[in-house]
């Protein structure tokens, strides 16, 4: 597929707000008062923070205001439910009670079973250059070394394509993927497990009928889709979503046939179960992509587990594929 321009569809989620207990609310133990004081800002932390991973494991290296902005931005943008006043007071107070030169708080830093966790993501050492390195400064962890001579060293790039922005429809409910139908209708994935067709013009269609139950908590939920590249002839889709199993959840992808009228999944088929099941919410992945020889490529996460992460390899990406069927 070719492109002389991009234009980025922007769809914006409704969502409702409720306060409640940071406690009620995370699958992950709240830390005490002595590991997270009781300040202003705690709350807020423990609600944004605290539920798709655990908090303390997070602070275990201390940074100034500017560096814990950053963090708190980059966790925005991976989905924390955060408003620019909660994140200016969770920063805040990360700089009082997480800055250079203090001593570390009990648990901060340890995984469950007490494994070192170190956050990378750190803002840029200096105003990028273009060319130039992008990051000059020694490794997060200790003991962290390059597999090769300027590896992490990459040169500052500046993208100049055009962008045009449009919001099509409002409402959604954490809407997940999209891909694009014949006469530019839009089929998308509603996290909490609905799929749905919209018009060009932004017409939310009512839940397609069919699809299979997920795990919507943290992480999880109906998450990417791909449509064949023969839909106009076969009208086949492939979706991933993690599944509730006895024991946990996993990551699962499935095929299904779109019926005529759009309105429900036929024939859907499960390709892919990845294992084992696992009890943890978080890190399922994925994404989806076809090449060019007909390959559908599936990515997939550790699920926040340090017995599996060790197990990821740069050139050999945990990845699974399936032939796509004509």
């Amino acid at each position: 597929m070719r492109f002389s321009s991009i234009s980025s569809l922007l769809i914006s989620a409704g969502f409702l707000a409720v306060a409640t207990p940071a406690s009620s609310q995370s699958p992950f133990p709240v830390p005490s008062a002595e590991s997270l004081p009781l300040e202003e800002g705690r709350e807020e932390l423990l609600r944004g923070c605290n539920l798709c991973h655990p908090i303390m494991a997070m602070l275990g290296q201390q940074r100034t205001e500017p560096e814990w902005r950053g963090v708190v931005d980059a966790m925005r943008g991976r989905g924390a439910k955060v408003t620019d006043e909660e994140a200016t007071r969770i920063t805040q107070y990360l700089a009082k009670h997480f800055a250079p030169g203090m001593p570390v708080r009990r648990g901060a830093g340890r995984m469950p079973g007490g494994r070192t966790f170190v956050l990378g993501g750190r803002p840029p050492d200096a105003e990028p250059v273009i060319g130039s390195p992008l990051e000059t400064r020694d490794p997060v962890g200790a003991n962290q070394k390059p597999a090769f001579a300027g590896q992490t060293r990459a040169p500052a790039v500046r993208t100049r394509t055009p962008v045009e922005a449009k919001i099509v429809a409002r409402g959604l409910n954490h809407p997940w993927a999209l891909a694009f139908l014949p006469k530019g209708r839009m089929l998308i994935t509603e996290k909490p497990g609905a799929m749905r067709v919209l018009s060009a013009t932004g017409e939310v269609g009512a839940p397609i009928a069919n699809v299979p139950k997920v795990l919507y908590r943290s992480d999880g939920g109906l998450l990417d889709l791909v449509i064949d590249p023969e839909f106009a002839r076969n009208r086949q889709i492939y979706f991933a979503y993690s599944e509730p199993r006895e024991g946990g959840s996993g990551l699962t992808l499935a095929s299904a046939r779109l019926s005529d009228d759009e309105t429900a999944l036929e024939s859907v088929r499960v390709l892919l179960r990845i294992e084992p099941t696992h009890t943890s919410v978080s890190h399922f992945g994925c994404r989806l992509l076809f090449d060019k020889q007909g390959k559908l490529f599936m990515t997939s996460g550790e699920r926040m587990d340090p017995a599996i992460r060790v197990q990821g390899r740069p050139r050999t990406s945990t990845r699974a594929w399936a032939n796509y069927c004509a």
